[in-house]
């Protein structure tokens, strides 16, 4: 609502685009995001909604603040293993109260060799990033690999010296260890769904600029790109054979 023209604010959801919200610091900025995906999910073109919250504080959407009765069907995404993040006694009650859980897992293939060497802050021009380069280029001849095949190859590369090798192995085994990447040998997509307000907590992982923060909206957002892509050809050709 805009108060100085006392006139209510409309937002085309056909349409892309950018909305800034800005303010100091406890003047509303959370819960003014909260009432447009609200407003958002609530209207008849019912976009998907993906709120990232690195706050861990909109999985309250589910109720109504003054009565804490449940008002919107709420799906959240915890990356990794959920029993790792959160105790099992609060899983159990917040799913009895309605709100749905899913553990979200990243394909090791959906990484490009840049983003791999990224992830551990190796540089392209250092004797650990050049091998894990090599590595995942010589693996993206596959159409899936997990950690313990990435592990495999830099094994079988003679280039790799004994140091280098140690560190790397060293790195990846750490990188397990995180249950944030898929062990199978078939692609996971993550089910985000326009039934529900989907939302990815990210309060669990450290920020930086090479966090896996960052790494996860990265994929995450490359995912939703293709497929909304997708599905906007897929419109506009039925639209021109009909």
């Amino acid at each position: 609502h805009d108060l100085k023209k006392s006139e209510l604010i409309q937002i085309d959801s056909l349409h892309s685009r950018v909305i800034l919200i800005c303010g100091k610091r406890g003047s509303g900025k959370s819960y003014t995001l909260g009432v447009l995906a609200e407003e958002l999910f609530l209207s008849q073109d019912k976009p998907l909604i993906l709120i990232i919250d690195p706050l861990g504080i909109y999985w309250k959407m589910h109720f109504i603040t003054d009565t804490k009765q449940p008002i919107l069907p709420v799906k959240l995404f915890i990356p990794g293993n959920l029993n790792e993040h959160l105790c099992s006694d609060v899983i159990l009650r917040m799913q009895h109260l309605g709100i749905n859980f899913e553990s979200l897992e990243l394909n090791p293939w959906d990484l490009s060799p840049q983003a791999w060497c990224s992830l551990f802050d190796f540089s392209l021009s250092e004797p650990q990033g050049i091998a894990l380069f090599r590595a995942i280029e010589n693996l993206k001849n596959k159409p899936y690999f997990n950690i313990p095949n990435i592990i495999d190859e830099l094994r079988n590369d003679s280039l790799i010296q004994d140091k280098t090798l140690e560190a790397l192995l060293n790195r990846l085994k750490a990188a397990q260890d995180w249950k944030l990447f898929n062990t199978e040998s078939y692609a996971k997509e993550n089910a985000f769904t326009n039934e529900k307000l989907n939302i990815l907590d990210l309060s669990n992982l450290e920020p930086g600029n090479s966090g896996l923060r960052n790494l996860i909206l990265d994929i995450v957002c490359r995912q939703l790109f293709k497929s909304q892509a997708s599905i906007v050809k897929e419109k506009k050709l039925a639209i021109q054979m009909s």
